[in-house]
């Protein structure tokens, strides 16, 4: 045998074996595929392997040889758009993990009608600032301020937010350094429903704010493979890493054994403590404005458990990615249109994501209760589409990008390739039920506005039903 004729085969066939055995280690450095898969992966390219070695084993055979080598060709193209498919993916889940930082936009304002532009006119100015709330990313925007303009500003303290606004709007002061979000809750009041006319921003800066890890309370551990959850829908358009207003805020209650999912909704005007209020309610939605943290450790402190991380999505990220997977099947209790162009009927309707963000929005017409109850049905139709593997793949591009920047999540990587390996190992579906707790609307003084506004006042008997749920779950109960 000429080894001339032998050689060509043999250099094919072990390049061949060593990128489908870097391929192999590639998947498994992944963690997403279960052992089954992998080891079915490694075997079918060890026969591909052996069968283009058998091909080209003599070059002088024309057709078999080029066989072997389209073969080959096709192996490796095969391994190469995966690898970029897969390193794609792992990178959106990555850039999906939480940083450990927020971002708190704090403004300086003035009177509309003020002839100060930028904060070199305004140098001159006194600064007021609230005494207590918000301190942290003030203080931090103050010194970027005296940094920018080589001056130390004089400030003046207020114990409240409206006293504040008062002392600019009746001239006292002439500049304010708040948060636009903590500025804008007093919009929500009879009294000052217009009142971000009246102002204009000269100036903003973006203030990195670490988030720390430890939970406000702690209770009895869970079980493996159970887990809670809040998901956050923000109150902004752009960046995911904002604080801001949660106007959705659920908790999902996580069974990997039983395959259950309970998703718990909480009004976003609930009238409950925050962790720094000292006892005084506020809006469960002004929480967001102080951070994550805050508001996962209300909802920790309102139902006596501990939540082990947090998904947060902006309505950007919301609809982009249920337009991303061709939109979802979103059951609706009663028939009934909003303006000409939105039109939902009594049980399942197909919706984009456009329609879905109006439905999950809107409350002018039932209230704040069929609002989140419509929220969990979005995420319900979500759940349910995302957990069938064919739409998966048929849109596994434009998912990856509608991801992008609208979604964060404190899992780690490792724990969320344990849940997409899982899910791929069994391809079971999730038993996926909601609740809604309920309260009775009226108006009381929150926290953070010191004005009377409108605010739900928890009906505690549904608030413990909630708590029973929970528990039921973790338990492993199927619930009904």
């Amino acid at each position: 045998m000429d080894k001339r004729s032998v050689l060509p085969g043999i250099i094919i066939s072990a390049v061949l074996t060593v990128i489908s055995a870097l391929f192999v280690v590639f998947l498994y450095s992944t963690y997403l595929l279960p052992w089954k898969y992998l080891l079915l992966i490694a075997a079918f390219l060890l026969v591909v392997c052996g069968g283009v070695l058998l091909l080209t084993a003599r070059s002088e055979k024309i057709v078999k040889f080029i066989i072997g080598c389209f073969v080959t060709v096709l192996s490796i193209a095969a391994m190469v758009i995966i690898f970029l498919g897969l390193r794609h993916l792992t990178s959106t889940i990555k850039g999906m993990i939480h940083s450990k930082t927020e971002i708190a936009q704090v403004s300086v304002f003035v009177k509309a009608d003020d002839p100060a532009q930028n904060l070199d006119d305004a140098a001159g100015y006194t600064y007021c600032i609230l005494k207590d709330l918000d301190r942290e990313s003030v203080d931090l925007t103050l010194v970027k301020i005296n940094e920018e303009l080589n001056i130390t500003v004089p400030i003046e303290e207020y114990s409240a937010l409206v006293p504040l606004v008062d002392s600019v709007l009746d001239g006292e002061n002439r500049a304010m350094v708040i948060s636009y979000d903590l500025l804008n809750i007093l919009t929500e009041t009879e009294v000052y429903g217009d009142l971000m006319s009246k102002f204009r921003e000269i100036a903003v800066k973006h203030i990195e704010i670490e988030v720390p890890d430890e939970p406000i309370i702690n209770v009895q551990s869970k079980p493996s493979g159970v887990f809670q959850m809040y998901i956050s829908g923000i109150d902004r358009f752009g960046s995911v890493n904002s604080r801001s207003r949660s106007d959705v805020n659920i908790i999902a209650t996580v069974n990997t054994n039983t395959r259950e999912i309970l998703l718990v909704t909480t009004p976003r005007d609930y009238y409950v403590p925050l962790p720094i209020s000292n006892g005084v309610p506020d809006k469960l939605t002004h929480a967001g404005i102080y951070g994550i943290d805050c508001s996962m450790g209300t909802l920790e402190m309102l139902y006596d458990i501990d939540i082990d991380y947090f998904f947060r999505v902006n309505f950007t990220g919301f609809s982009d990615i249920i337009d991303a997977i061709g939109g979802v099947e979103v059951y609706s209790d009663r028939t009934y249109s909003l303006s000409d162009k939105y039109f939902f009927n009594e049980g399942y309707n197909h919706m984009d994501g456009e329609t879905a963000l109006v439905f999950a929005r809107t409350r002018r017409l039932y209230g704040d209760s069929y609002r989140a109850n419509n929220q969990m049905e979005v995420i319900k139709a979500v759940i349910n589409k995302l957990s069938t593997s064919t739409v998966l793949l048929e849109n596994y591009m434009p998912l990856m990008e509608s991801i992008g920047d609208s979604f964060q999540c404190s899992m780690s990587y490792e724990t969320i390739a344990g849940l997409v390996r899982k899910q791929l190992d069994t391809m079971e579906s999730w038993h996926v039920t909601t609740y809604a707790v309920k309260g009775t609307g009226t108006k009381r003084v929150p926290f953070s506005s010191s004005v009377n506004s409108f605010v739900y006042i928890p009906n505690m008997d549904t608030v413990e039903i909630a708590k029973q749920k929970m528990q039921a779950v973790i338990n492993g109960e199927v619930l009904e």
